[in-house]
């Protein structure tokens, strides 16, 4: 099977992040004591943020409208439909890029762990209103290199899918691979985020003179290119927990009480909360997981130390488990497509 590159050349000689996507974001710098809403009711008066990868909180959206990065990203994530790529520029500590995806807003300290790192926000789409009515939107993506991946691939870019009379075989999302003709912005998105999450392609690209964006091979296969949007569009869809795998648990929580987080412990396979409750079951691979530099089944019920949880939380803690063991499966998989 021809690979999509071979050599830590062909990561040097693709395209990076920051070349690829026109337009980019910051994240949010929030006082957390001033902004975040403790509650469940989600109103035009509230706005779902993301502060972590699978965790979010309600934030007030006239603070958010006072800050500049704010209105934007509130046009960008709230009025339409979009999803962005969050990158962490590397630092000296780092020995991979941390990514992850959203379609929400998101805070300035998603990755951040020290003062001279930054988050980069790089959407799909760039919505814009031009003094009309109804926001347009226009792809992210640097026409040049879109050029060029189409070339390679022997596709056609197009830029929007058309609902109505449209030609069948730019149109049907069943339609098998070798048969396409063209390609969406979500599939170069999904393509993406497969090669990224690619533990191969993560073990390739750590060499010395990193960049401080991620390098992307250009594809050259259309069979492999499509076989990493499958993958990229699951690794996404599960990273938002919209993948219908996460609904099917594989943790339990058997014991009834407060429902405290007093002290997370790992401990024969169930994760302790306090010295009665937990959840049962936990592989220990995934407890240990990183995305990026930050482990989500031990950081999200730390951030929750001295809290309790709620019923929606505690389902919320098993389908992110969930999430973390078909990250593992994906990542696997996509690393048998690279090198």
């Amino acid at each position: 099977m021809m690979k999509v590159f071979h050599e830590v050349e062909k990561y040097n000689s693709g395209f990076f992040i920051n070349e690829l996507f026109e337009w980019k974001f910051s994240g949010i710098n929030i006082s957390k004591n001033n902004i975040f809403f403790n509650s469940t009711d989600l109103s035009d008066k509230l706005q779902k943020i993301s502060c972590k990868p699978f965790d979010e909180r309600l934030v007030k959206t006239e603070e958010l409208i006072k800050l500049e990065a704010g209105r934007e990203l509130i046009r960008n994530f709230t009025v339409k439909d979009n999803a962005a790529l969050i990158i962490k520029s590397l630092s000296a500590s780092d020995n991979h890029f941390s990514a992850f995806v959203t379609n929400k807003i998101v805070t300035a300290d998603f990755f951040v762990r020290e003062a001279n790192e930054d988050n980069y926000i790089f959407p799909i789409y760039v919505y814009r209103n031009n003094d009309e009515p109804e926001f347009s939107r226009t792809h992210n993506f640097h026409s040049e290199i879109i050029k060029k991946i189409a070339a390679g691939l022997g596709l056609q870019f197009v830029p929007e899918k058309v609902v109505g009379n449209v030609c069948y075989v730019n149109n049907n999302e069943d339609l098998r691979d070798e048969f396409k003709q063209v390609f969406f912005p979500i599939d170069l998105f999904d393509y993406i985020y497969a090669v990224l999450y690619s533990k191969s392609y993560r073990k390739e690209s750590c060499h010395k003179g990193k960049p401080d964006f991620p390098g992307i091979p250009y594809p050259h296969d259309s069979g492999i290119f499509w076989k990493l949007v499958k993958i990229g569009g699951s690794l996404r869809q599960v990273h938002l927990l919209e993948y219908q795998a996460v609904e099917n648990l594989i943790t339990q929580y058997p014991v009834n009480g407060d429902n405290v987080v007093i002290d997370p412990v790992y401990k024969n396979g169930n994760v302790y909360i306090n010295s009665k409750q937990y959840f049962a079951n936990v592989p220990e691979e995934v407890w240990n997981f990183y995305v990026g530099t930050y482990q989500p089944a031990q950081e999200w019920l730390l951030i929750r130390k001295g809290k309790y949880l709620s019923d929606e939380e505690i389902q919320k803690y098993q389908q992110i488990i969930v999430a973390l063991s078909e990250t593992r499966r994906l990542i696997e998989k996509a690393g048998d497509l690279l090198f």
